[in-house]
Protein backbone atom coordinates (compact mmCIF):
# COMPACT_ATOMS: atom_id res chain seq x y z
CA UNK A 1 0.00 0.00 0.00
CA UNK A 2 2.83 2.06 0.67
CA UNK A 3 4.50 1.69 -2.27
CA UNK A 4 0.89 2.28 -4.04
CA UNK A 5 0.47 5.82 -2.25
CA UNK A 6 3.99 6.96 -3.43
CA UNK A 7 3.46 6.15 -7.13
CA UNK A 8 0.23 8.63 -6.56
CA UNK A 9 1.78 10.85 -4.81
CA UNK A 10 4.67 11.44 -7.68
CA UNK A 11 2.22 11.24 -10.58
CA UNK A 12 -0.12 14.49 -9.07
CA UNK A 13 3.85 16.16 -8.98
CA UNK A 14 4.29 15.09 -12.45
CA UNK A 15 1.04 16.30 -13.02
CA UNK A 16 1.27 19.37 -11.62
CA UNK A 17 5.24 20.21 -13.04
CA UNK A 18 3.04 19.78 -16.30
CA UNK A 19 0.60 22.09 -15.67
CA UNK A 20 3.28 24.99 -14.08
CA UNK A 21 4.92 24.15 -17.37
CA UNK A 22 2.11 24.47 -19.60
CA UNK A 23 0.92 27.81 -18.04
CA UNK A 24 4.19 29.65 -17.89
CA UNK A 25 4.25 28.38 -21.82
CA UNK A 26 1.36 30.10 -21.98
CA UNK A 27 2.22 33.32 -20.26
CA UNK A 28 5.27 33.48 -23.05
CA UNK A 29 2.95 32.76 -26.04
CA UNK A 30 0.62 35.59 -25.13
CA UNK A 31 3.45 37.80 -23.99
CA UNK A 32 5.42 37.38 -27.06
CA UNK A 33 1.63 37.74 -29.03
CA UNK A 34 1.54 41.38 -27.32
CA UNK A 35 4.94 42.39 -28.27
CA UNK A 36 4.91 41.60 -31.79
CA UNK A 37 2.08 43.92 -32.65
CA UNK A 38 3.50 46.87 -30.91
CA UNK A 39 6.92 46.20 -32.59
CA UNK A 40 5.27 46.31 -35.96
CA UNK A 41 3.11 49.30 -35.03
CA UNK A 42 6.40 51.20 -33.75
CA UNK A 43 7.89 50.73 -37.10
CA UNK A 44 4.80 51.51 -39.30
CA UNK A 45 4.95 54.96 -37.19
CA UNK A 46 9.14 55.43 -38.43
CA UNK A 47 8.87 56.40 -41.71
CA UNK A 48 11.78 55.47 -43.97
CA UNK A 49 13.75 57.59 -46.66
CA UNK A 50 11.98 56.34 -49.07
CA UNK A 51 8.63 57.11 -48.26
CA UNK A 52 9.95 60.58 -47.19
CA UNK A 53 11.34 61.53 -50.72
CA UNK A 54 7.99 59.78 -52.25
CA UNK A 55 5.93 62.46 -50.80
CA UNK A 56 8.23 65.57 -51.46
CA UNK A 57 8.89 64.70 -54.88
CA UNK A 58 5.70 64.85 -56.35
CA UNK A 59 5.65 68.73 -55.02
CA UNK A 60 9.22 69.39 -56.20
CA UNK A 61 8.14 68.29 -59.84
CA UNK A 62 4.76 69.93 -60.29
CA UNK A 63 6.86 73.44 -59.33
CA UNK A 64 9.19 72.18 -62.02
CA UNK A 65 6.50 72.01 -64.27
CA UNK A 66 4.91 74.98 -64.20
CA UNK A 67 5.80 77.06 -67.26
CA UNK A 68 5.39 80.83 -67.75
CA UNK A 69 2.09 81.68 -70.10
CA UNK A 70 2.51 82.18 -73.63
CA UNK A 71 1.00 85.50 -73.89
CA UNK A 72 0.39 88.43 -71.37
CA UNK A 73 -1.93 89.31 -69.67
CA UNK A 74 -2.52 85.37 -69.29
CA UNK A 75 -6.09 84.17 -69.32
CA UNK A 76 -8.02 84.47 -65.95
CA UNK A 77 -9.99 81.48 -64.23
CA UNK A 78 -12.95 82.35 -65.95
CA UNK A 79 -11.32 82.67 -69.65
CA UNK A 80 -10.02 78.90 -68.77
CA UNK A 81 -13.12 77.60 -67.94
CA UNK A 82 -14.65 78.88 -71.27
CA UNK A 83 -11.40 77.95 -73.16
CA UNK A 84 -11.60 74.26 -72.21
CA UNK A 85 -15.25 74.53 -72.75
CA UNK A 86 -14.96 75.40 -76.25
CA UNK A 87 -12.94 72.16 -76.83
CA UNK A 88 -15.29 69.37 -74.89
CA UNK A 89 -16.60 67.07 -77.66
CA UNK A 90 -20.57 67.71 -78.35
CA UNK A 91 -23.45 67.22 -81.17
CA UNK A 92 -26.21 68.53 -82.86
CA UNK A 93 -29.48 67.46 -83.76
CA UNK A 94 -31.76 70.36 -84.62
CA UNK A 95 -34.82 70.53 -86.63
CA UNK A 96 -36.12 74.00 -87.73
CA UNK A 97 -34.91 75.05 -84.34
CA UNK A 98 -33.97 78.70 -83.66
CA UNK A 99 -31.13 80.21 -83.25
CA UNK A 100 -31.64 81.01 -79.45
CA UNK A 101 -32.81 77.82 -78.61
CA UNK A 102 -29.76 76.58 -80.02
CA UNK A 103 -27.41 78.93 -77.89
CA UNK A 104 -29.63 78.08 -75.08
CA UNK A 105 -28.76 74.20 -75.73
CA UNK A 106 -25.23 74.51 -75.53
CA UNK A 107 -25.10 76.99 -72.53
CA UNK A 108 -27.46 74.53 -70.52
CA UNK A 109 -25.36 71.30 -71.68
CA UNK A 110 -21.70 72.78 -71.52
CA UNK A 111 -22.82 75.11 -68.53
CA UNK A 112 -21.28 78.00 -69.68
CA UNK A 113 -22.59 81.39 -70.25
CA UNK A 114 -23.57 82.17 -74.21
CA UNK A 115 -24.89 85.04 -75.52
CA UNK A 116 -25.98 86.38 -78.34
CA UNK A 117 -25.72 90.01 -79.44
CA UNK A 118 -28.88 90.46 -80.97
CA UNK A 119 -28.96 94.48 -82.01
CA UNK A 120 -25.53 93.84 -83.94
CA UNK A 121 -27.26 90.76 -85.73
CA UNK A 122 -30.38 93.39 -86.15
CA UNK A 123 -27.74 96.31 -87.28
CA UNK A 124 -25.56 94.25 -89.30
CA UNK A 125 -26.87 91.63 -90.75
CA UNK A 126 -31.01 92.30 -90.04
CA UNK A 127 -31.46 89.04 -88.81
CA UNK A 128 -32.77 88.17 -85.45
CA UNK A 129 -32.27 85.31 -82.56
CA UNK A 130 -35.50 83.46 -83.95
CA UNK A 131 -33.63 82.42 -87.31
CA UNK A 132 -34.01 78.67 -87.76
CA UNK A 133 -31.47 76.20 -87.92
CA UNK A 134 -31.16 72.97 -89.26
CA UNK A 135 -27.99 70.85 -87.74
CA UNK A 136 -26.90 67.38 -87.48
CA UNK A 137 -23.36 66.27 -86.06
CA UNK A 138 -21.70 64.18 -83.69
CA UNK A 139 -18.58 64.26 -81.88
CA UNK A 140 -16.87 67.41 -82.60
CA UNK A 141 -15.90 70.24 -80.39
CA UNK A 142 -18.04 73.30 -78.71
CA UNK A 143 -16.06 75.30 -80.52
CA UNK A 144 -16.75 73.96 -84.03
CA UNK A 145 -19.70 72.96 -83.70
CA UNK A 146 -20.59 76.77 -82.90
CA UNK A 147 -18.84 77.86 -86.16
CA UNK A 148 -20.46 75.13 -87.92
CA UNK A 149 -23.77 76.41 -86.93
CA UNK A 150 -23.42 80.28 -86.66
CA UNK A 151 -21.00 80.33 -90.48
CA UNK A 152 -24.20 80.14 -93.13
CA UNK A 153 -25.63 83.26 -91.05
CA UNK A 154 -22.26 85.53 -91.32
CA UNK A 155 -21.90 85.07 -87.59
CA UNK A 156 -19.52 83.62 -85.01
CA UNK A 157 -18.45 83.91 -81.52
CA UNK A 158 -15.32 85.08 -79.43
CA UNK A 159 -14.35 84.91 -75.75
CA UNK A 160 -14.82 88.84 -74.52
CA UNK A 161 -15.85 90.10 -71.19
CA UNK A 162 -15.73 86.60 -69.32
CA UNK A 163 -18.60 85.17 -72.03
CA UNK A 164 -19.04 83.47 -75.32
CA UNK A 165 -20.82 86.23 -77.74
CA UNK A 166 -22.57 85.18 -81.08
CA UNK A 167 -22.54 88.64 -83.38
CA UNK A 168 -21.48 89.29 -87.02
CA UNK A 169 -17.99 88.73 -88.18
CA UNK A 170 -17.97 92.47 -89.17
CA UNK A 171 -17.92 93.14 -85.29
CA UNK A 172 -15.86 90.43 -84.67
CA UNK A 173 -13.13 91.36 -87.20
CA UNK A 174 -13.51 94.87 -85.58
CA UNK A 175 -12.61 93.31 -82.26
CA UNK A 176 -9.12 93.81 -81.21
CA UNK A 177 -7.07 92.36 -77.84
CA UNK A 178 -3.36 93.04 -77.49
CA UNK A 179 -0.82 90.71 -75.97
CA UNK A 180 2.83 90.78 -75.28
CA UNK A 181 4.01 86.99 -76.93
CA UNK A 182 7.86 86.11 -74.93
CA UNK A 183 10.00 85.28 -77.62
CA UNK A 184 13.15 84.72 -76.46
CA UNK A 185 13.23 80.96 -76.85
CA UNK A 186 12.70 81.71 -80.39
CA UNK A 187 15.16 84.54 -81.04
CA UNK A 188 18.47 85.21 -80.62
CA UNK A 189 19.36 88.06 -83.10
CA UNK A 190 17.55 90.91 -84.40
CA UNK A 191 16.98 89.44 -87.70
CA UNK A 192 15.28 86.36 -85.60
CA UNK A 193 12.55 88.74 -84.50
CA UNK A 194 11.60 90.23 -88.03
CA UNK A 195 11.68 86.50 -89.12
CA UNK A 196 9.22 85.45 -86.45
CA UNK A 197 7.04 88.26 -87.19
CA UNK A 198 6.86 88.32 -90.90
CA UNK A 199 5.76 84.39 -90.46
CA UNK A 200 3.03 85.31 -88.29
CA UNK A 201 1.99 87.83 -90.68
CA UNK A 202 2.52 85.54 -93.64
CA UNK A 203 0.98 82.33 -91.89
CA UNK A 204 -2.67 84.24 -93.09
CA UNK A 205 -4.08 84.32 -89.51
CA UNK A 206 -5.86 87.38 -89.72
CA UNK A 207 -6.35 90.79 -91.40
CA UNK A 208 -3.24 93.59 -91.05
CA UNK A 209 -3.37 97.26 -91.05
CA UNK A 210 -0.56 98.30 -94.27
CA UNK A 211 2.49 100.40 -93.43
CA UNK A 212 1.86 104.14 -94.12
CA UNK A 213 5.57 104.97 -92.90
CA UNK A 214 8.55 104.08 -92.01
CA UNK A 215 11.33 106.40 -90.31
CA UNK A 216 14.61 104.44 -89.83
CA UNK A 217 16.28 104.85 -86.46
CA UNK A 218 19.96 105.93 -85.53
CA UNK A 219 22.70 104.01 -85.69
CA UNK A 220 21.48 100.10 -86.65
CA UNK A 221 24.43 98.26 -86.04
CA UNK A 222 23.69 97.34 -82.15
CA UNK A 223 23.75 93.40 -81.65
CA UNK A 224 21.28 91.72 -80.37
CA UNK A 225 19.32 94.30 -79.06
CA UNK A 226 21.01 95.23 -75.80
CA UNK A 227 19.50 97.94 -73.93
CA UNK A 228 21.04 100.96 -74.52
CA UNK A 229 23.02 99.70 -77.68
CA UNK A 230 23.73 102.26 -80.51
CA UNK A 231 21.54 104.42 -79.65
CA UNK A 232 18.40 102.95 -80.22
CA UNK A 233 16.86 103.56 -76.75
CA UNK A 234 15.74 101.47 -73.82
CA UNK A 235 13.12 99.86 -75.88
CA UNK A 236 14.52 99.02 -79.43
CA UNK A 237 11.07 99.17 -81.12
CA UNK A 238 10.41 97.77 -83.82
CA UNK A 239 7.47 97.81 -85.46
CA UNK A 240 5.53 96.68 -88.99
CA UNK A 241 7.41 93.75 -89.81
CA UNK A 242 6.04 93.63 -93.05
CA UNK A 243 7.14 96.99 -94.61
CA UNK A 244 8.48 98.70 -91.76
CA UNK A 245 10.92 96.08 -89.66
CA UNK A 246 11.24 93.89 -93.33
CA UNK A 247 12.89 96.51 -94.68
CA UNK A 248 14.47 98.06 -91.39
CA UNK A 249 17.15 95.74 -90.31
CA UNK A 250 17.45 93.90 -93.35
CA UNK A 251 18.52 97.61 -94.96
CA UNK A 252 20.58 98.84 -92.15
CA UNK A 253 18.85 100.27 -89.75
CA UNK A 254 15.52 99.26 -86.84
CA UNK A 255 12.87 101.28 -88.07
CA UNK A 256 9.51 102.80 -86.16
CA UNK A 257 6.65 102.10 -88.46
CA UNK A 258 3.43 104.22 -89.18
CA UNK A 259 0.30 101.96 -89.62
CA UNK A 260 -2.58 103.31 -91.98
CA UNK A 261 -6.21 104.02 -90.65
CA UNK A 262 -7.47 100.40 -92.81
CA UNK A 263 -8.85 98.39 -89.89
CA UNK A 264 -6.50 95.09 -89.50
CA UNK A 265 -4.22 93.97 -86.49
CA UNK A 266 -0.64 95.56 -85.79
CA UNK A 267 2.54 93.54 -84.74
CA UNK A 268 5.85 95.10 -82.95
CA UNK A 269 8.92 93.77 -82.17
CA UNK A 270 10.15 95.25 -78.25
CA UNK A 271 13.74 93.45 -78.21
CA UNK A 272 14.52 94.89 -74.84
CA UNK A 273 11.72 92.53 -73.33
CA UNK A 274 12.00 89.73 -76.13
CA UNK A 275 8.55 89.92 -76.95
CA UNK A 276 6.28 90.44 -79.49
CA UNK A 277 3.42 93.01 -79.00
CA UNK A 278 0.27 91.93 -81.27
CA UNK A 279 -2.94 93.38 -81.84
CA UNK A 280 -5.65 90.89 -83.22
CA UNK A 281 -9.12 89.63 -83.17
CA UNK A 282 -9.18 86.50 -80.32
CA UNK A 283 -9.82 84.22 -83.89
CA UNK A 284 -6.24 85.45 -84.76
CA UNK A 285 -4.83 85.13 -81.55
CA UNK A 286 -6.14 81.71 -80.84
CA UNK A 287 -4.01 80.93 -84.16
CA UNK A 288 -1.30 82.73 -82.82
CA UNK A 289 -0.56 80.91 -80.54
CA UNK A 290 -0.84 77.62 -81.93
CA UNK A 291 1.40 78.30 -84.27
CA UNK A 292 4.11 79.33 -81.56
CA UNK A 293 3.61 75.84 -80.05
CA UNK A 294 4.02 74.23 -83.12
CA UNK A 295 6.94 76.10 -83.84
CA UNK A 296 8.85 75.49 -79.99
CA UNK A 297 7.51 71.76 -80.87
CA UNK A 298 9.72 71.91 -84.37
CA UNK A 299 12.90 73.21 -82.31
CA UNK A 300 12.34 70.74 -80.01
CA UNK A 301 12.46 68.09 -82.49
CA UNK A 302 15.53 69.08 -84.02
CA UNK A 303 17.51 69.39 -80.96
Amino acid sequence: MKQMSDIGSRRKKVTFTLLGCLVAAGFLITANAEEKPKSKETSAKKPTVNAISKTIAPAEQTKAKVSKPIFYPALTAREQTLEVALKMNTDADFVESTLQDVITYYSDRHKVPIVIQTKDLENNLGITPEEPIDAHFSEISLSDALLQILDPLDLTFIVDRGLIQVLSKETAARTFKTRVYPVADLCIIDEDYLVLGASIQNANLGDWKPVRLSTTLSNPKSEHGQKGSGGRGYFNVQGALGGGLGGGLGGGGGSLAEYTNEPGGTISVVQQSHALVISQTWHAHNAIVELLTQLRQAQQDSE
